[in-house]
Formats: C-alpha cells, structure tokens, sequence
C-alpha cells in the first residue's frame, strides 16, 4: 500500500501540468454548488434573523418592500415621511413598545447614514457599549463598531453631518457631532451606522437651530434694536453648527415635535393579540401601512429560491461535463500508459495492483480538488457575507 501511494504521488507530481488541470475542473465542479449553497443560506439566515427580531413596522403607504428594509438595514429611505405624533397615537394603544427612526444626511465618503431614534433601540437590538456610553443630549452620537474602525474614530472625536449635495455648504445639514460611545460589534447593519437622538436629526435637517445669545451681540447690523424686555435680531445671526453645553440651551424647533417627520416606526407588541389589534387599529388610518418584515423578507428569499434552481441546474450540468472528462482522460491514460502496465505485469504486480495505482493518484487529485475547492468556498462566502451587509445595510 505505502509503495502504491509512493508511486501515485511521484507520478502527480512528474505530469503536474496533467494535475493541475484535473485538480482545477474537479475543484470547479465541486466549488460551485457548495459555495453557491453556502452564500444562499447565509443570505437566508441573515435575512430571516434581522427580519424575525422585528415584529411589525408602521410607515407611510407605499411600497411595502421599501419600507421593509428602510427599518432593517437603513439603506432604501421610503418616499413618504410620517408625523412623529403618530408615534404617541400608537403608544397610546398601550400594546407594545414603539420605536421611531428617522434617516437623515450622511458622513463619509461610503455615505454612512445618520439615524435618529430614540435609547429604546439600543434595548430593542440588544446593542452594548464597548467604550463609552449612549449619547445623553442632542449633538452626541454613537458609532457602529465598522463605522468606528473605518473612520478611525474614537470617544472624544467628532465629525461634521454632509448635506445631501456637497456643494451646498450653507445646509443645516453641516452639524458637528460628538463622538460619546462605539457600539460592540453585533454582526448585523447596526454595525455600520451613525445612531443620534432623533432630535439631532431634525435639527440636521434644518427643523431647528440655534442662535447667538442676543444678550451679547453688539453688531449694529445683526442687532436691530433692543430695550429692556426684548431685543430684536435679523437674520444674520449665525446658527450653531456645534452643539455645547454653552449653546445647547438656544436650540429650537420650528414648530411642534408632534408635527415633525420620521420614516418609520418599529413596533414591538406584547404578544400575538396585540400585533392583531394593533394591524386593525393601523390599517384604518389611510395614510399609514403595517408590514411584518418576515412576511416580505419571506417573499425575497422566494424569489432568490427561483434563482437557485437554474444554479443548480448549471451546477449539475458542470458535474456531468466534468465527468465525462475524467472518463475520457482515464480511457486515453490507459492508453497512453499500456507499455507501463505491461512492464508492472511482468515485474509481478498483479491486475489489482495496477487498478490500485490508478485509483490512488485520482484519490490523490480529488482530495487535493475538495481542499482548494473548501478553501475557495470559506473566502468566497465571507466575501459575499461582507458584501451583502453593504448591499442591504
């Protein structure tokens, strides 16, 4: 047995160019229907898993999918806003907890997205502080742990919000932001966010600012007039940028907190009796619409299932040409090898022997066609894993 495998061995490696190529089409046969199951049921279960710790999300009517999404990864933002007072019309029902979010402008040059919400979300996810803590006013902010990494932030540093156009310079979206917490990494999108209380959302957005104490503006073109009670300014005075605990207290909004926007809401009921009295509750107000993430996310897996089965076609198609070649390489070797054979035969190596060499060096190939073959399927779907998570985040 030892000299078979000595001999099997010595001969790979003297027609290595032979090898390679057999090594590199079975490892084609075999890579592609095991990674291609691999990355699909990872797909699968990062799909089901962010989806199924989401019970129901409220948003505007629309499309359903969209909205899906918008409160999974914060990557499609739904058309439609809705009023944050649907937030305490909802609370009011008293059957779960609900969770506003509001996407909003964006840091780098990946477009990291800035997401208001309020601390329930970091309960709701299950989300834990690796340094620092949750932001306690509005011009904190909390990073993912990706995020983190990738702009080499840390507590203490800040960064400034960029408005939707780069070239607009006076958007209330250029708001400096403190760095006070990074998340402990989670595996999910969460990952890959900027979190800020959603009122420093709406002031990103341009629905409140701040102003230069009045109390100390000398400028006699910013100051229009003053007297004991009043003094009245134009608009000239500079709004704030920076939120400190100097200015935090000149902060304001336009109008209501009730009246303001938000994308979503995530809804987290009770129990099941809750969810159905909470949908009907829903579905009568004309301007909002209820989806169940596992619902629709369940529809999208169906549709990369149909997928699956044309890979799966093409893979077996692959396997079958595949065999034919290892056919057709073994009839001609046999062939090309028959003054070998004789010669083993006349030194006393019997038939079995000889059929023992043959099928020592296609057990030689083979295994080192899975290894290469698992080897490329691990890389493969780490990469696509990767990926994914920014696709869909």
């Amino acid at each position: 047995m030892d000299s078979l495998i000595y001999l099997a061995v010595k001969y790979v490696c003297h027609y290595w160019v032979k090898s390679v190529i057999l090594v590199l089409c079975i490892t084609l046969a075999i890579f592609l229907p095991v990674a291609g199951t691999a990355v699909l049921d990872q797909v699968q279960l990062q799909l089901k898993s962010r989806a199924e710790s989401t019970p129901k999300v409220i948003g505007a009517k629309g499309s359903r999918f969209d909205l899906t999404l918008h409160a999974l990864y914060f990557d499609v933002v739904p058309p439609e806003t809705i009023r944050y007072e649907v937030d305490k019309t909802v609370r009011d029902f008293g059957y779960g907890r609900v969770l506003p979010i509001y996407r909003t402008y964006h840091i780098g040059e990946d477009k990291t997205p800035i997401v208001g919400i309020t601390l329930s979300y970091f309960d709701f996810r299950n989300l834990q502080i690796a340094d620092g803590d949750f932001f306690g006013r509005i011009g904190h902010c909390v990073l993912g742990s990706k995020v983190a990494k990738r702009l080499q932030k840390s507590v203490g540093d800040d960064f400034v919000s960029q408005p939707q156009r780069a070239e607009d310079i006076t958007s209330s979206g250029n708001v400096k932001f403190q760095v006070v917490g990074i998340l402990s990494p989670s595996g999910t999108s969460d990952d890959d966010v900027v979190f800020v209380d959603i009122k420093s959302s709406w002031i990103i957005d341009g629905f409140g600012h701040g102003h230069e104490d009045v109390e100390t503006v000398q400028d006699r073109d910013k100051l229009l007039s003053r007297d004991d009670k009043r003094a009245i300014v134009n608009e000239s005075v500079a709004k704030f940028i920076e939120i400190t605990d100097e200015n935090i207290g000149s902060f304001h909004f336009h109008s209501s907190l009730s009246k303001l926007p938000i994308s979503a809401l995530i809804l987290d009921p009770v129990d099941e009796k809750s969810a159905t009295f909470l949908t009907d509750k829903i579905n009568e107000i004309d301007y909002l619409q209820i989806v169940e993430p596992s619902v629709e996310i369940e529809k999208l897996i169906e549709k990369i299932f149909r997928v699956k089965t044309l890979f799966n076609i093409a893979s077996a198609a692959i396997f079958i040409v595949t065999g034919l070649f290892l056919v057709l390489n073994t009839l001609l070797s046999i062939r090309l090898r028959s003054r070998e054979m004789i010669t083993m035969y006349k030194i006393g190596c019997g038939r079995f022997t000889i059929l023992g060499l043959f099928v020592w060096e296609y057990l030689i190939v083979i295994l080192l066609s899975v290894l290469l073959a698992l080897l490329l399927s691990t890389i493969t779907v780490e990469y696509v894993q990767q990926m994914i998570l920014q696709m869909i985040r």
